[in-house]
């Protein structure tokens, strides 16, 4: 049996797995335990047109994540450590565990004819938040999802990274505004402080570090960590900051 994710909806279906499974043109579905066929399709990549005429018996990689698209000659590649930054055409990703394929994520869309882009949806979206973050210059650490009623904790609350990719897109908001100086707040990888990073007053209302970005494989432990350069007046509430990771 095999479980595939079309949009925002899993298919389980008896025989996804099986050579003769149909699907739409260009989705990627398991011929063997780590193999996966290419349904024929029609393509425009940046303006040059093309069918891609499908394969059969396609390697995937166990115990990982594997990519699966066209890239800007339009040719089919499956590596386990992301898409590119140019012109390709996303097919799906294929995660496999224990010797056998596990789940396929077809990302290509149903009915397309537009022209074969990066897509600029995040693979992975994140939100950490504390009621408050304190007023001295104690580190504290963001808490995953958000805790309500609680500071700040002052060690490291970290997760792990889902997917390979690159992390950016950081923005924070004080749902109340404090009062004093600034506080940082600063995206870090396996305990290493990134250059992904927003330094806000604690009486603004948000900032955001939408320019730097770090890159991150899976399995990479993330965390983001609050400094202050002097004690404030009041502590900001109800803090909250998102980013995500793009593979």
């Amino acid at each position: 049996m095999g479980v595939f994710t079309i949009g925002e909806v899993e298919v389980t279906n008896e025989v996804s797995l099986a050579p003769s499974a149909v699907l739409y043109d260009g989705a990627v579905v398991a011929d063997g335990d780590l193999s996966v066929r290419v349904n024929q399709f029609f393509y425009d990549l940046a303006g040059t047109k093309g069918k891609y005429l499908g394969s059969v018996g396609n390697a995937v990689t166990d115990a990982t994540t594997n990519y699966v698209y066209l890239d800007s000659g339009a040719a089919l590649v499956i590596n386990t450590t992301g898409y590119p930054v140019g012109v390709h055409l996303r097919l799906a990703r294929v995660i496999a565990a224990g010797g056998i394929i596990t789940r396929v994520v077809l990302e290509r869309a149903l009915l397309s004819s537009s022209p074969a882009v990066v897509s600029t949806a995040p693979d992975a979206a994140f939100l950490m938040g504390n009621e408050q973050v304190g007023t001295s210059t104690t580190v504290r650490y963001l808490t995953p999802g958000f805790a309500g009623g609680d500071s700040a904790p002052t060690t490291a609350v970290q997760i792990r990274s889902p997917v390979t990719g690159t992390l950016k897109n950081l923005h924070v908001r004080h749902g109340t505004v404090g009062v004093g100086g600034n506080i940082s707040y600063t995206a870090r990888v396996n305990g290493v402080a990134s250059a992904v990073a927003a330094t806000l007053a604690a009486s603004a209302a948000g900032g955001q570090d939408t320019t730097n970005t770090v890159a991150v494989t899976m399995g990479d432990l993330i965390d983001v960590q609050v400094t202050k350069a002097a004690a404030i007046t009041t502590s900001p509430q109800n803090v909250t900051c998102t980013f995500e990771i793009q593979g």
